[in-house]
């Protein structure tokens, strides 16, 4: 993974396509994204592009690192319908 300005990739060493780097996230706001630069956002919070289902829901991937990483969570109540305003 890495940052380009406030835009977050990932890449997939799991799908053995050249269609495996994915937008991960987001610095701030999309609308004030930019990948020049260092970006505008904090560094501390990331706005998720997308989150998906996983056939084995109960799957959970962490670094075996001592590393600072991020885990997708909500609350069955917002159901799929999530927004920055409902944090």
């Amino acid at each position: 993974v890495h940052w380009r300005g406030d835009y977050f990739y990932g890449h997939n060493l799991a799908v053995a396509t050249s269609n495996n780097y994915y937008l991960d996230g987001l610095g701030t706001m999309p609308e004030e994204a930019s990948t020049e630069g260092a970006g505008l956002g904090d560094g501390d919070h990331i706005f998720l592009w997308m989150s998906d289902y996983h056939p084995d829901g109960a799957q959970l991937f962490f670094p075996l690192d001592n590393i600072p990483f991020t885990v997708c969570l909500g609350l069955k109540d917002f159901g799929d319908d999530i927004h920055p305003s409902k944090t």
